[in-house]
């Protein structure tokens, strides 16, 4: 059975120019920061901070990175990027609850990635007009989890083939290559990782964490760092806290004990 509702045709602008000016002299400015400090400023959210960073001017150095094979920092500058992209796309999806917003995310964000590593143009539409492209993606998104919702509402089999061309429509996981074109970067699992990172932050607050127990509890259960160790190049919870490994031991278990409830 076809659906009655078919998806439209992405919407592209017309070929990209080249940025303008003074996101030119941006991009120029940005590649020589280190990285660190353009991931800490791609943070960042109001335009008007004067440590701001363009979306155009991220993506940019984003692309340059993956050129030259700098897969880490590439990863480094990519997970801000799908955190301000991810807010962007809440601000903006009304309509779609919770369990659906993360297959939305995943369409949009797929797609995002996949055009911007597999494009051979000096410059992409996001490095030109970063906003406009996005929301053609978004709405892109939007139209094709709306057509799926209403063919699931009306009992229609949404995996049915159709008469259309298999180069038009909605780009989805399944129709995307096996592989995406040489990038190691997962928004989804980034995506969700900030997720259950958020959820983590919001239960430390109600169960009534101090700072030092905050620190010690997200950096051993979370990004998995080890308590203490006698290699002083390696990083540890210890060194960051500047106490001994025994009192990062107490830490820890006094904050799994208060999120347990038992305290």
């Amino acid at each position: 059975m076809t659906h009655s509702q078919p998806n439209p045709k992405p919407v592209t602008p017309a070929k990209p120019r080249r940025p303008n000016d003074a996101l030119l002299q941006a991009m120029s400015e940005a590649a020589k920061l280190p990285t660190e400090t353009l991931a800490r400023r791609a943070e960042i959210r109001k335009p008007k901070d004067p440590e701001y960073i363009p979306s155009e001017v991220l993506v940019h150095r984003m692309r340059d990175l993956h050129r030259a094979g700098n897969q880490a920092d590439f990863n480094r500058l990519a997970r801000p990027f799908v955190t301000r992209a991810t807010a962007m796309l809440r601000k903006r999806a009304a309509g779609i609850n919770d369990a659906d917003f993360e297959d939305f995310a995943h369409r949009v964000l797929r797609a995002v990635f996949t055009e911007l590593l597999s494009s051979a143009d000096d410059y992409t539409f996001y490095e030109v007009a970063f906003n406009r492209i996005f929301r053609f993606r978004r709405l892109d998104a939007y139209g094709q989890w709306l057509a799926e919702k209403r063919a699931r509402e009306t009992g229609e089999d949404e995996d049915a083939s159709d008469d259309r061309d298999p180069g038009e429509g909605f780009e989805t996981a399944e129709s995307l290559p096996e592989h995406a074109p040489e990038w190691e970067f997962d928004p989804m699992r980034e995506l969700m990782k900030q997720e259950e990172r958020n959820r983590a932050f919001q239960r430390m607050e109600e169960a009534g964490l101090t700072e030092r127990e905050k620190v010690a509890y997200v950096l051993s259960d979370v990004f998995e760092w080890q308590i203490d160790s006698d290699d002083n190049d390696e990083k540890t919870i210890a060194k960051y806290l500047g106490v001994t490994g025994r009192t990062v031991q107490n830490l820890i278990s006094r904050a799994r004990l208060k999120l347990s409830g038992k305290e």
